[in-house]
C-alpha cells in the first residue's frame, strides 16, 4: 500500500478541484494529514465568508483522509529537525516543521507547492 501525506496547500488545491493534485493522488492508496493540517484548514474555514458552508465542506472531505496525530516521537524528530535547520541558517513556518517531521518519522512523503519544504534533510517532498 503506497501512502502520503498531504501539507495545507495541497488540501486546498485539492478541494478546489486542482488537475496536479488529481493526478499526483492517482499514485497513493492513502491519503494521511496531520492533526497540524486539520488545525489549518479549520483556521482558514473560520476566516472564510461562509464560515459553516466551508466547515461543512472540509468535514466532508477530512472523511476520505487518515487524520495522524503527533507523538513525542514526532516531537523528537521536529527537535532535530529544527535544529539542523537552525545550524544551516534556514527558517520555515514552525507548523511546517511539525508537519515535515511527522512525515520524516512516518518515511512518507508530504505533497506540497510549499518550495521551503525542499530545506529539511530526510523529507520526501512532491512538488506540484
Amino acid at each position: 500500500m503506497k501512502a502520503c501525506f498531504l501539507d495545507t496547500c495541497a488540501v486546498i488545491h485539492n478541494l478546489g478541484g486542482s488537475r496536479a493534485i488529481t493526478d499526483i493522488l492517482e499514485d497513493y492508496d492513502d491519503v494521511l494529514i496531520s492533526h497540524v493540517v486539520v488545525g489549518e484548514l479549520i483556521f482558514g474555514c473560520n476566516r472564510s465568508a461562509d464560515p459553516p458552508r466551508e466547515r461543512a465542506r472540509l468535514d466532508g472531505w477530512l472523511l476520505s483522509v487518515s487524520v495522524v496525530a503527533g507523538t513525542s516521537v514526532t516531537a523528537r524528530f521536529y527537535g532535530e529537525l529544527a535544529s539542523d535547520l537552525e545550524v544551516r541558517g534556514i527558517r520555515i513556518p514552525q507548523n511546517d516543521l511539525w508537519i515535515a517531521a511527522l512525515c520524516i518519522q512516518s518515511n512518507l512523503p508530504l505533497v506540497s507547492s510549499d518550495r521551503h519544504f525542499s530545506r529539511p534533510r530526510g523529507l520526501q517532498w512532491v512538488c506540484y
